[in-house]
């Protein structure tokens, strides 16, 4: 995105640029940016002075030093260095690599402990032969390492293919195994075996926790009475899955929202052109009549920033009163609300016939009156800080978004004046490249020495939430992988849960029992805890997603559908998992069951 400033004034109070120090070795950056504050701040008071205003403390900034390598992940608000990032959601993907993670290990918790019966018996007869406990824990640990290790290598492998088409989704250049970055490897490897380590700990402390009476005696042994350590990992894996969906779905719904909500005004058929050199408004003005002879050009305005773009504020002072505000400051010309189709609620635009009226008089929007309670705002007197004669407000114009729908509308002041660096042109879409070239051969004449560049300000507006669709799609992967590994192992305990009631469903079928009827017996304790599952998720998916609405100053509301949704989805997937196994017991032949009985 391109952003040329050459309006700013040369006075202390304005604090609209970003200023670099490079700081000598030992230096403490805590200790200097309390001497510049001290030594800025009288500089600014001198000025306040000078301009017979005594400034309150709120006139005064507190000043800190940021790393450079803090810029990008930590900054809030615009950044000169151009494109920003956000630590929020580096940890937030984070914490779902987590999740998905803790998932797997749920999994393999629970299938080593619901298939213990099969190997009850070996610990059984280990133990009878002299195997300590020790022994036999650091056994089942060491399988559960090398499982884990061999899956984080074929994990690397699948990696390296993936990631140029996870690059594409987040927009970013990404590479897995670099020459300098070798110990990417090293660090999958480790986290497999520490994986391995927590996922093997709690099965071999069960199976190892067997007496060989019992477990050479017993031809089936449960882990926790009816298991209900496996129902509350169950119940927590498929509890998240659903958070993931309801956060996910608000973080699409904002997007989507921002995407299409009235602006107050018309984007769409606003192109935005950067000027380089200072007098090119003016030549824009000499040549308005040719440029809006050309076929398509509808209007033309300048202005030191068109929507989407930054947007100083400027102390100002109204005319009676003794304190000082600080609008969002605004320079354009007298074509400016036609161009943007920006609605007029009270006085006048600014008038081209009459000379010096942009420059003596202002334009204010609704935020601006009610801000500072203006009940009759046309005729009232206003000057900027460093002024000293007061002009006035002839017109008030509708809010509009300025700055787009994560943001606040501000005061907002509009006025003429020199520091222009765009020009708006509204054109017809018909004939589009026609009106493009044509105005490229007239722009010749404004700046001979730079080309023509150009973006539609619906476009600029698009591109301030890309980062958000990118993050939304990035969650929307990441849940459906964390849904799909969920939905993996409760189709291996479905299996195991059918294994192990085969003889029961058997004698259930020569008694008379229904298809359905069997299918409902296996599949309603799952049902169950998806159910429980449900009730958990909605009140953490809501302040979650409450949270992250939250910072934005228009969003969408909480609709209750989104809960439902997700649920229903949720419970849906689950229960088409199970019914998958217990259709092919329920219809299985029972004398193959009952035959060995």
């Amino acid at each position: 995105m391109y952003f040329r400033f050459y309006y700013y004034g040369d006075f202390w109070g304005s604090n609209n640029r970003s200023t670099y120090v490079k700081l000598k070795d030992g230096s403490d950056p805590t200790l200097l940016a309390q001497k510049i504050e001290k030594d800025v701040n009288e500089l600014i008071r001198q000025e306040h002075l000078a301009r017979n205003y005594i400034p309150t403390e709120k006139d005064f900034y507190k000043w800190h030093l940021q790393p450079l390598n803090e810029v990008y992940l930590y900054s809030e608000g615009w950044v000169a260095l151009g494109e920003q990032g956000s630590i929020r959601n580096v940890y937030i993907l984070a914490i779902i690599a987590l999740i998905i993670m803790l998932v797997a290990i749920i999994n393999y918790i629970n299938l080593t402990t619901a298939r213990s019966s099969q190997r009850g018996r070996e610990v059984g007869v280990r133990k009878v032969a002299g195997a300590s406990k020790g022994l036999l824990a650091a056994q089942f640990i060491s399988e559960s390492v090398l499982q884990s290790v061999f899956a984080g290598v074929i994990a690397i492998v699948i990696a390296q293919v993936t990631v140029p088409i996870f690059g594409r989704i987040t927009n970013r250049e990404l590479a897995l195994v670099e020459s300098e970055q070798g110990w990417v490897i090293l660090l999958t490897l480790g986290l497999a075996i520490l994986t391995g380590i927590l996922a093997g700990i709690y099965p071999a402390f069960i199976l190892t926790s067997f007496k060989p009476v019992s477990a050479l005696k017993s031809s089936f042994m449960d882990i926790g009475g009816k298991g209900s350590f496996r129902k509350v990992l169950v119940t927590g894996q498929f509890a998240v899955s659903i958070i993931l969906l309801i956060v996910m779905s608000f973080i699409y719904r904002q997007v989507n929202f921002m995407l299409h909500e009235d602006l107050g005004f018309q984007p769409d058929k606003v192109i935005k052109i950067p000027l380089n050199e200072d007098n090119a408004f003016r030549r824009i003005d000499q040549l308005r009549s040719e440029i809006k002879r050309i076929s398509g050009v509808q209007e033309i305005t300048t202005a030191s920033s068109l929507p989407g773009g930054p947007l100083p504020d400027w102390g100002m002072f109204i005319q009676g009163r003794e304190d000082r505000i600080a609008p969002r400051a605004l320079m354009c010309g007298p074509n400016f609300a036609n161009t943007l189709d920006i609605e007029l609620k009270e006085g006048r635009f600014f008038n081209s016939q009459i000379a010096g009226d942009s420059l003596d008089n202002y334009i204010v929007n609704e935020k601006f009156v009610k801000e500072y309670q203006l009940d009759n705002p046309v005729g009232q007197r206003i000057k900027w800080s460093n002024d000293t004669t007061y002009g006035q407000i002839v017109g008030v114009i509708k809010d509009f978004h300025f700055l787009g729908l994560a943001d606040e509308i501000d005061p907002l002041v509009m006025m003429g004046g020199d520091w222009r660096s765009e020009a708006g042109i509204k054109i017809s879409t018909e004939n589009l490249s026609a009106t493009i070239k044509e105005l490229e051969v007239l722009w010749t004449q404004i700046e001979p020495n730079y080309p023509m560049r150009y973006s539609f300000v619906d476009a600029e507006f698009a591109m301030q939430y890309e980062e958000q669709v990118r993050f939304g799609q990035t969650i929307l992967y990441s849940t459906l992988l964390t849904l799909f590994i969920a939905l993996l192992g409760l189709f291996g305990l479905t299996s195991f849960n059918v294994e192990r009631r085969i003889k029961e469903i058997g004698i259930r079928k020569v008694l008379g029992a229904s298809v359905t009827g069997i299918i409902t017996l296996l599949a309603k304790d799952f049902m169950k805890l998806l159910g429980f599952a449900f009730l958990i998720a909605i009140p953490i998916g809501y302040y979650l997603s409450n949270h992250w609405l939250s910072d934005f100053a228009n969003r969408t509301e909480m609709a209750w559908w989104i809960f439902a949704g997700a649920g229903l989805v949720t419970l849906l997937a689950g229960f088409s998992t199970v019914c998958v196994q217990s259709l092919k017991a329920a219809v299985s032949n029972p004398i193959k069951s009952l035959k060995s009985e």
